[in-house]
């Protein structure tokens, strides 16, 4: 049987004998090398391989342009209008709509980020969690103001901690360039602010203090302060169960003497010197953390450790 008509060599009609080259641009005759046309077009999809960058897969059917980014509001497909003679006015138009979009801000974070991630030799796995973890960090405005640079640092610190292949912080603060201080302090608003299984610190000091048996007076006195500690930056970088566990703790100490850093410790899985340390560094602004009628207790300036 034969086969269609232009699959017929029409030079030494042989059937099936001819081969698209579509890199030439030919259609060749296999058997007497009579070159057929000398124009054609390639028709199938134009792929690029974006998804497997990392591996032998060569089929990923995305279609011309750059990959998506799930990250951004408009998915990365932007338009984007190079300026030439008197088409400077819609390029203006074009960029100021993307900027309208929301996006100027989360581009120039992710551009950070993979610049400290090549820096740091992160995998794709940290860079993806740490782009997730930043676009809800500004989409809620939580580190508003903040030096960039630090906040992207402390984005990057706590997503491969959680990733389970954690840096050391030194090493993060000196090849990013950034100020130990500074980033130590966003850490500690990262880690609040990332924690994966939906308990605020609040709710944290709440269950503790359900743990504990505590009476309301207490557990009320020590949202309070909790709330301080935040407000006011203190411990930053501190796990938000230390902060919880040290606040009941501040609290604990006029209003319930029998609730030690050991029994806090124990309830919230903790080692009581982590807790003990953190207490006696919040000691000196207990004035500003604690509610009014607590702050000036006796028993705060006889006990300082």
């Amino acid at each position: 049987m034969q086969g269609k008509k232009d699959e017929i060599c029409p030079h030494c009609k042989r059937v099936n004998s001819l081969r698209h080259d579509f890199a030439r641009g030919e259609i060749v005759c296999k058997e007497c090398y009579t070159v057929i046309e000398d124009r054609i077009i390639d028709k199938s999809s134009e792929w690029r391989n974006f998804a497997a960058e990392f591996s032998s897969h060569s089929s990923d059917p995305n279609r011309v342009g750059g990959p998506l980014d799930e990250f951004m509001e408009d998915s990365g497909m932007t338009t984007k209008i190079i300026a030439k003679g008197t088409h400077t006015g819609l390029t203006k138009a074009a960029q100021k709509s993307a900027q309208d979009a929301g996006d100027k801000s989360l581009m120039r974070g992710f551009n950070v980020i993979k610049d400290f991630a090549d820096q740091l030799h992160l995998p794709s796995e940290i860079v993806e969690k740490s782009k997730g973890l930043f676009k809800n960090i500004e989409k809620k405005k939580k580190l508003k103001g903040r030096n960039l640079d630090s906040v992207i640092a402390a984005v990057l610190y706590v997503s491969a901690k959680q990733c389970s292949n954690p840096k050391n912080l030194k090493d993060v603060i000196t090849k990013t360039g950034t100020k130990k201080k500074d980033v130590v302090r966003c850490i500690g608003l990262v880690r609040q602010f990332s924690n994966t299984g939906g308990e605020n610190i609040e709710q944290m000091v709440q269950n503790l203090c359900n743990k504990l048996n505590v009476g309301n007076k207490v557990r009320n006195s020590s949202i309070e302060v909790v709330r301080n500690i935040d407000q006011f930056e203190y411990l930053g970088g501190k796990n938000p169960y230390t902060k919880a566990s040290v606040a009941i703790c501040l609290v604990a100490k006029a209003l319930a003497p029998d609730i030690t850093p050991e029994t806090v410790a124990d309830q919230a899985k903790l080692s009581a010197s982590t807790i003990k340390s953190s207490l006696k560094e919040i000691m000196t602004w207990r004035y500003k953390l604690l509610p009014a009628d607590l702050a000036n207790s006796p028993v705060y300036s006889e006990d300082k450790k």
